[in-house]
């Protein structure tokens, strides 16, 4: 990791690559690394889509968004139509997540059809990039103490990490199974 992070700028003077460097894990290494390529890189931040890019997605123009907008913030009401169109919407998204894999999967074959496999994936992922930082910071803390000096920035490292998602997404499987065990109850 810290050799591969150092040699961007070598691919940056060469000029012949573009070099994308992707993955939650990918600040976790940065002590380590010799050189961080300052100048040669630049580093974005990605979130998961709103509602307005989700709207984007599905081919909604810039106007009609703004026109939805403009009905919510004045209070002003949506005819049965239209409520039951941005519901339907809404509730797709709700559904979906906001994650572009899973959007884009949905837009592609207009079903839910995979879309499930796809949030299942990225709940793995979370999984996987949150205990992976939580082992290190726990062996380091072990080891060589700091925990009260580091906490903050370990919980917003874990919130970059996707730990508020993860979560939720835990959350909505529980409350189905808690949902489910309810009704076999009522069945009996």
């Amino acid at each position: 990791m810290t050799d591969i992070a150092t040699s961007l700028k070598a691919f940056k003077l060469d000029g012949r690559f573009d070099v994308i460097c992707s993955g939650s894990l990918l600040g976790i290494n940065y002590k380590k690394i010799h050189s961080n390529s300052v100048g040669y890189k630049t580093d974005y931040e990605m979130f998961s889509m709103d509602f307005e890019e989700f709207l984007w997605a599905k081919g909604y123009s810039d106007l009609h968004i703004e026109q939805i907008l403009e009905h919510m913030c004045s209070g002003k009401a949506f005819s049965d139509t239209e409520l039951s169109v941005y519901k339907k919407l809404f509730l797709e998204y709700c559904v979906l997540g906001g994650m572009p894999a899973v959007i884009r999967q949905y837009i592609e074959t207009n079903t839910f059809s995979d879309t499930l496999e796809i949030q299942h994936q990225i709940q793995f992922d979370y999984e996987e990039d949150i205990r992976k930082y939580a082992e290190q910071k726990k062996a380091d803390w072990i080891l060589n103490g700091g925990i009260e000096k580091e906490w903050d920035s370990y919980l917003k490292k874990m919130e970059q990490y996707g730990l508020s998602d993860y979560l939720a997404i835990k959350q909505k499987y529980f409350d189905k199974y808690q949902e489910s065990l309810k009704s076999e109850q009522g069945k009996e």
